[in-house]
């Protein structure tokens, strides 16, 4: 399957480098590709760009941004979406 994980941080580049291992296709999503080098080999684009081209889209960014990118990336209908935020930390 293809999956968009917005976010890069420690939670979005292990639940991406996990999802890579298990064989599906990965996206990383961020509001500034060009400034995110990740330590894993994935792609990183625009969030709308990784969330249009994948079925599945996991959050995984701080709680305070969650409007923002809600409002961003648009329309989730169809999609799978897997909420690893913690409104807590």
């Amino acid at each position: 399957m293809n999956i968009a994980v917005i976010g890069t941080g420690k939670m979005g580049l292990t639940l991406a480098e996990r999802c890579r291992v298990a064989g599906h296709e990965v996206l990383l999503g961020s509001r500034d590709p060009a400034g995110r080098q990740p330590t894993i080999e994935l792609p990183v684009t625009t969030m709308i760009e990784a969330v249009t081209a994948s079925e599945i889209v996991a959050f995984a960014f701080p709680w305070h941004a969650l409007t923002d990118v809600l409002r961003e990336v648009g329309n989730l209908r169809g999609k799978i979406v897997i909420d690893a935020i913690n409104p807590f930390m």
